[in-house]
């Protein structure tokens, strides 16, 4: 059967064809077309003579000078869970020839069978194809209708490049992008001098907006008149979080993994080095590739990460990458000069920066000193987000969040909308040792004058004096030592261990890195002194003050198990031990509060004693 886009209601034709007649009632401009199904192809590619008589009667309707897209239409493609995006072929600017459109239907209907696609998903499925009038852009693109803007807001993100909106999706250009409130309307472009261009569109957009609760994916073209043309729409199979576009490239697909590194490069000239590539992918190893071009599928499945060198944020294999939930990072331009074969790399997009060969790069510009990371906790507030603790820090032009560590990558982003949208602002996502931390110091405050001890910890770091802390030190040594000598009942040498992580954590962390780091960073804003390194290399006050600082941090844990006040595996046995001296909890954690709890019993029993 052979259908006007118009006159098709239903999916029989598949999510393509539907998704244009979807675009024809919305009352958006939308190319002329046809859509067949797997019956009417199969009769045209075995050289039915009704069918082709048919097929070249709807041809006729059109001028002898169109071009065609003949695109899939399978029955499994652009669904609300699956997009099967870039799966199936499509062939472009197909002139209005009999047999110029079979051999593209030929093409299109072998594309059901491949590798790529059984990679992606083992379903069967029909192809239908779609063949859509071509339309010569001036631009083209993709526009997601349900996306979150860096303030929380809702918005459109737009995402194009000159000429034909195939080397978008393909990954083979690198996008330009356009936000649009949904508020307002309002927008912001990548490139101010290409504003006028979306006039059109945006009014496009606000008229499907108002007329459809549905959330879609769309890709759209616009002709040297300005007109806006759209060309195809599917249902979002994930809200795109909009981020900063970084100067080493874009998140298309956010997360955190660790791997190998392992290239494919498509410009050496062989089709069959790459497809064997492609098969030798090791498990868990991080793509690094110059487009996320779908053939990639295979590869991309067994992948823990990508690194494109093109591409963008709505190309297929982003889209795709999303799908998989693998961290993906698009348009790094050096990442062939910087990231070698067989080299281990951490990507953490949510921290912005990727770990190799031992350092640390950061997206965009880093800072010596990171606020966010050091050990203070006076600006932190709390949020209970479906009962998951989550730590929000805004610290002079720093804003970021402090996150579980076992979070999955869903929670995660459900967690940065909710964020984003409460605070109006973008956070850099943290899953570090500060929020357990955080937990911690929330209980060691309990133990006697602890709290004092840390108001001594900042004042001696502000004050920049290298006797004071030499004298504080001794004195919590000295304090430790007492404190382990007198144990004699079970309970004792449970409170003496949990009192010299707590002594330890303050020395360490707290104070070490983090009043002394602040004070550190302070001094140097104000001074305009250019780095820590700077600092080090003077005899200042505050440079003998920051070695001293470093000098204590690298011996005081050798210190406390040399005297046998702690150990290395001191957590390994925590649980047992407290529960020993409190009783079976359900869980560790509770064991632990209890003992926190009660020390203010255990420590008017003691005075009682005396």
């Amino acid at each position: 059967m052979i259908k006007n886009i118009i006159d098709i209601t239903d999916l029989s034709f598949g999510g393509k064809a539907y998704g244009l007649n979807k675009l024809n009632r919305l009352n958006v401009k939308v190319p002329q077309a046809y859509a067949i199904n797997q019956e009417f192809i199969n009769k045209v590619i075995d050289g039915d003579k009704k069918s082709i008589e048919k097929l070249n009667e709807v041809l006729s309707k059109f001028n002898k000078n169109t071009m065609f897209a003949i695109r899939s239409s399978a029955s499994n493609e652009d669904g609300n869970v699956k997009s099967f995006a870039g799966m199936y072929e499509s062939i472009l600017n197909v002139q209005n020839n009999i047999e110029k459109i079979i051999e593209a239907i030929k093409k299109v209907n072998n594309s059901l069978a491949s590798i790529r696609v059984d990679s992606y998903d083992n379903e069967k499925s029909k192809m239908n194809i779609v063949l859509q009038e071509m339309i010569q852009p001036k631009v083209a693109g993709v526009c997601f209708t349900d996306a979150i803007d860096l303030d929380g807001s809702d918005s459109f993100y737009i995402e194009y490049v000159e000429g034909l909106g195939e080397t978008l999706v393909s990954g083979k250009k690198t996008a330009k992008y356009v936000v649009v409130s949904q508020e307002d309307y309002s927008y912001r472009c990548e490139e101010e001098k290409d504003r006028l261009l979306f006039a059109n569109l945006i009014n496009d957009l606000k008229k499907i907006k108002s007329k459809t609760p549905e959330e879609l994916d769309m890709e759209w073209c616009i002709n040297e008149s300005g007109e806006a043309y759209f060309v195809q729409a599917r249902p979002i199979t994930r809200k795109i979080i909009i981020r900063e576009k970084l100067s080493t490239g874009a998140i298309a697909s956010p997360g955190y993994c660790s791997g190998i590194i392992y290239t494919i490069d498509e410009d050496i000239d062989d089709d069959e080095i790459i497809e064997q590539k492609i098969k030798d992918f090791p498990t868990g190893a991080i793509l690094l590739a110059k487009t996320t071009d779908t053939n990639y599928v295979p590869a991309m499945k067994k992948a823990s990460g990508i690194i494109t060198t093109e591409g963008s944020v709505l190309s297929h294999a982003a889209i795709i990458a999303r799908e998989f939930a693998i961290p993906c990072i698009t348009g790094y331009k050096s990442a062939f000069s910087i990231f070698k074969d067989g080299k281990i790399a951490t990507i953490d997009t949510n921290n912005k920066s990727i770990t190799y060969n031992g350092n640390k790069i950061s997206f965009g510009a880093g800072k010596e000193i990171n606020l966010l990371e050091l050990y203070n906790f006076n600006d932190i507030i709390e949020e209970r987000i479906d009962e998951n603790l989550i730590l929000v820090e805004s610290v002079d032009d720093e804003f970021g969040i402090h996150i579980d560590d076992d979070l999955e990558q869903d929670e995660i982003n459900k967690i940065e909308i909710f964020i984003r949208k409460k605070y109006k602002r973008c956070p850099v996502i943290l899953k570090d040792q500060k929020f357990l931390w955080y937990t911690e110091f929330k209980r060691y405050k309990k133990f006697p004058k602890y709290e004092e001890k840390c108001k001594e910890a900042l004042n001696i770091c502000y004050s920049f004096d290298v006797n004071r802390l030499n004298n504080f030190v001794c004195e919590i040594l000295k304090e430790m030592k007492s404190v382990y000598n007198s144990c004699v009942t079970e309970y004792d040498y449970v409170y003496s261990g949990e009192y010299a992580q707590a002594l330890h954590f303050l020395i360490n962390l707290y104070m070490c890195n983090g009043c002394a780091m602040r004070a550190i960073y302070d001094y140097i804003k104000i001074n305009n002194i250019s780095s820590v390194q700077q600092l080090l290399n003077t005899n200042s006050i505050q440079g003998n003050f920051l070695r001293r600082i470093e000098s204590v941090r690298a011996s005081i844990w050798e210190i406390f198990v040399k005297n046998g006040w702690s150990s290395d595996d001191y957590y390994d046995y925590r649980e047992e031990k407290i529960s020993s001296v409190v009783g079976k909890a359900k869980n560790s954690n509770d064991a632990i509060d209890k003992f926190y709890n009660d020390l203010g019993i255990q420590e008017y029993k003691k005075k009682q004693k005396k």
